[in-house]
């Protein structure tokens, strides 16, 4: 889930998703994490869907105030087209509906279309084309990975009065996502909606070994820390406010710093920031209009990226221009990783699959099947062959290069749960990682 952009891009990137691929919609696996998709009993009855949600919310969120609204979807209807009635769940006083599709394409799966604040009434929401008399189209909903956060606000502080109030509760500058970490652990950034990139130096005082990624979560998780540590303010850069998808630190090793941050908007516009001057070194805009992933290598000289529309691109940052841009299948890219020592760039994508290509040439070396899942992020380790791998699946595997022979696997890794607490003036952040 991404608290900084708003939940109109979340929900128009998880249409296309769905429309392109709906078996490739994030799945189940980790209890009471947000997932797209979900096994559930072949009734449709409302407490059996009721009963099917409490998997993807936490223990302590009343589902007594959801609505189940299903609906069935076949394979020649367009998601944009689909629509639910309001009728059942407002006649209930329900606090907010869950609009499910059944998918010719997963028959024994439910999808999490979205959701609708009901306690803000209809007419709060109808800002637009989508909503007819108590219908209401799949682009007007809410993304569903906003449903854990807009349940315990409603606990919290209670009915939130105006679409504004509510945008602030589950897509704020207080949550800090999309969020990476660098591989030697020692800088943070984030996108908040204020428009700015924020780049911490990181010193971390407890802390299991994992790879990178970018997570983010509310609330107070049970669980105890994985880490914990503090982080003072390095540098703060603009940004379009609210519209950043993805962020990546170059590569790096025990021999090379860290020296770069690039960024990708939903609108495909990507930016190369040399962290050392603090400035941008290319902005540069994919021809896609969207951005699924992204890398910028160790010395700087170039970036890849995985598009909307299926390419790998590789771009030379001095001379603004693409080298190649590899199709990839129908799957999509979403992982991408310069290695520090190599002319190698690793690429995952939807399916668990992770390839080895040429740098230079987008020439294949090899591929194996990494994951089970989605890879969320991949690594290149100190040593000069071995490459780290995460998946949605609660792993960490590490991989022999160029064969992708398997070294081991580590079934513990933190996921999904992150609170920051900024110190006054926003010069310094307090920090602490959970495990679900």
């Amino acid at each position: 889930m991404d608290w900084t952009s708003p939940l109109e891009f979340q929900q128009q990137d998880f249409l296309r998703r769905w429309q392109a691929s709906p078996q490739h919609l994030s799945g189940g696996g980790v209890p009471h994490c947000h997932c797209e998709r979900l096994r559930a009993p072949m009734s449709s009855g409302g407490d059996a869907l009721q009963e099917t949600l409490r998997a993807i919310l936490p223990p302590s969120v009343r589902i007594d105030r959801l609505w189940p609204c299903p609906v069935e979807r076949r394979a020649d209807c367009p998601v944009g087209e689909l629509a639910w009635s309001m009728d059942a769940a407002l006649a209930a006083g329900a606090s907010v509906a869950v609009c499910l599709a059944r998918d010719e394409a997963l028959p024994t799966e439910w999808i999490v279309a979205g959701f609708v604040p009901l306690v803000l009434g209809l007419g709060d929401r109808a800002g637009g084309s989508g909503i007819d008399g108590n219908t209401v189209r799949a682009d007007r909903l809410l993304y569903g990975g906003g449903l854990a956060a807009y349940l315990q606000s409603l606990e919290t502080v209670g009915t939130v009065g105006t679409v504004g109030g509510l945008q602030r509760l589950v897509a704020s500058a207080q949550h800090v996502e999309p969020l990476t970490y660098s591989a030697d652990g020692r800088l943070m950034a984030c996108s908040c909606n204020d428009g700015r990139l924020r780049v911490w130096r990181v010193e971390v005082r407890r802390l299991r070994e994992f790879s990178p990624s970018p997570f983010g979560g509310v609330g107070m998780p049970s669980a105890q820390p994985l880490v914990r540590g503090t982080g003072r303010l390095w540098r703060s850069l603009p940004c379009p406010a609210g519209s950043v998808r993805v962020l990546a630190f170059s590569a790096a090793s025990d021999r090379v710093p860290v020296g770069y941050l690039a960024s990708g908007t939903y609108g495909g516009l990507v930016t190369v920031w040399d962290l050392e001057g603090g400035r941008a070194i290319a902005t540069l805009q994919d021809p896609s209009k969207g951005v699924d992933a992204i890398a910028v290598s160790a010395d700087g000289t170039y970036l890849a990226t995985a598009a909307l529309d299926g390419k790998v691109r590789l771009w030379d940052l001095a001379a603004r221009t693409v080298r190649y841009a590899a199709a990839t299948g129908p799957h999509g890219v979403s992982a991408l990783a310069f290695s520090p020592h190599q002319p190698w760039l690793a690429v995952g994508d939807q399916t668990g699959a992770i390839a080895v290509w040429e740098r230079d040439s987008g020439y294949p070396i090899s591929q194996f099947a990494g994951h089970a899942t989605r890879i969320d992020a991949l690594t290149f380790g100190d040593e000069e062959a071995t490459l780290h791998s995460e998946s949605v699946e609660p792993v960490t595997k590490t991989w022999k290069l160029p064969r992708g022979t398997l070294l081991n696997t580590r079934a513990e890794r933190p996921q999904g749960s992150l609170t920051l607490e900024v110190q006054p003036e926003d010069e310094g952040i307090d920090f602490e990682i959970f495990a679900p």
